[in-house]
C-alpha cells in the first residue's frame, strides 16, 4: 500500500507533534492493559501460557508499529521524501 499526499502531509502532522503521538501511544496501551487476559481459577498451565503470550504479543506488536511508524517521520525540512531507513 502506497500513501498518497493528503495521507503523507497528515502522517507528518501527527509525527511532528510529540504530545498528540504519546497521546495516541497512551490509548492503545491502556487498551491492551484493559483487554489483558484475565486468569479463570480453572486454567491450567497451557492456558495460563497461551493468555501470556497472547498479551505479550499485543504489546511486541505495538512496539514495531510504532517503530514502523516514526521511520515515516521526515527529519530534515524541505525534504519531501520519507526516511524509511532502519
Amino acid at each position: 500500500m502506497r500513501l498518497n499526499d493528503l495521507q503523507k502531509d497528515i502522517l507528518q502532522s501527527l509525527l511532528s507533534n510529540d504530545v498528540l503521538l504519546a497521546t495516541v501511544r497512551l490509548i492503545f496501551e491502556q487498551t491492551i492493559e484493559e483487554e489483558k487476559p484475565l486468569v479463570g481459577k480453572d486454567d491450567d498451565d497451557l492456558v495460563l501460557g497461551q493468555k501470556y503470550r497472547a498479551y505479550k504479543e499485543a504489546q511486541k506488536l505495538l512496539n514495531q508499529s510504532f517503530t514502523n511508524l516514526l521511520s515515516y517521520k521526515i527529519t530534515q525540512k524541505g525534504n519531501k521524501s520519507f526516511n524509511k531507513g532502519r
